[in-house]
């Protein structure tokens, strides 16, 4: 772990479960440890430029039993979560929140989203062409990436009151290979 991981293990379990619902810090270090990974490792592993690890079921039965304890574990954490907070009489939610929806809104993630058509029509791609289609897949992959990294990035400004360079890096990697692929699709055209 670096510094910034074992910070936020030790203000998430060092802190009262109730904390997470009345401390802004504490709930977002939650959310950073489930963000913080590389975006744009994952993006090449996606991309098959970088091996991505996968779990291989031997048999169904194993791949069912391992699902079925997935699935108790999410129950029995949301169980718990539900009695501590309402033992914590928090706020409903907390600032990161309203900006957790604004970059959903922001980066959206779905091919035919009205963002995603303003910026395919703009790079003069015709609407229903196959550059058409690979760009709106570029720009959904991208804005995938920069959704968690923007999220990460608004968890690391309540934490620390600044965003990580590492962060940074990365949402500047991803805003640029947006701008390339309209760029592409614009020469392809």
């Amino acid at each position: 772990m670096n510094e910034h991981q074992r910070e936020v293990a030790d203000l998430i379990y060092n802190s009262h479960p109730t904390k997470q619902f009345i401390d802004e810090r504490v709930y977002a270090a939650h959310f950073w440890s489930l963000l913080y990974r590389s975006e744009i490792k994952a993006y090449k592993a996606q991309a098959g430029t970088e091996p991505e690890p996968s779990r291989i079921w031997r048999n169904e039965k194993a791949k069912q039993d391992y699902e079925r304890l997935q699935e108790q574990a999410i129950s029995f954490w949301q169980t718990r979560q539900s009695r501590f907070k309402k033992l914590a009489q928090g706020p409903d939610s907390f600032p990161i929140d309203k900006m957790f929806e604004e970059i959903d809104r922001e980066y959206p993630t779905a091919s035919y989203d009205a963002t995603i058509d303003q910026l395919v029509e703009s790079s003069g791609v015709e609407k229903y062409s196959q550059e058409a289609s690979r760009l709106r897949s570029a720009l959904t992959v991208c804005n995938l990436h920069l959704q968690s990294l923007k999220k990460r990035e608004a968890c690391e400004l309540v934490i620390w009151s600044r965003a990580l360079t590492e962060t940074l890096r990365e949402i500047s990697f991803f805003e640029e290979t947006k701008t390339k692929e309209i760029g592409k699709a614009t020469n392809d055209k």
